[in-house]
């Protein structure tokens, strides 16, 4: 039990370098071509699905936001891309449309958005 094992001793200088050096170039291109694309692969789906729970807390937020405010009408900025805003009046947040992916727009009230948001969470 407490006897090293065989490997841990293990002598290298009986193969070859060259041997040795073309394994180490296997592993290193192993590394470069299939490891490195995976993780950034993760990195990228990580960071997108992180980004639309950061999008689904801060709208569940807003709605909370409206339900504890009692808020019947709204006036907001609206961001139509490149940092150009327009006005906007919401007469009734009674009700609002949710995005669900797809082009599909859910039209719900602020009960079953938080419902949808808790779940999708």
């Amino acid at each position: 039990m407490g006897e090293p094992a065989e490997d841990e001793d293990a002598d290298f200088s009986d193969i070859p370098a060259g041997v040795l050096d073309g394994k180490i170039a296997q592993y290193e291109g192993f590394i470069d071509d299939v490891l490195k694309r995976q993780l950034q692969s993760s990195l990228d789906d990580f960071r997108r699905d992180a980004e639309v729970l950061e999008q689904c807390r801060e709208l569940r937020r807003n709605v909370d936001l409206l339900v504890s405010g009692d808020v019947q009408e709204l006036e907001t900025m609206i961001d139509l891309g490149c940092q150009f805003f327009a006005k906007a009046s919401v007469p009734d947040t009674s009700r609002l449309f949710v995005d669900i992916g797809l082009g599909f727009k859910l039209d719900m009230t602020l009960a079953e958005a938080c419902d949808l948001l808790e779940h999708k969470e």
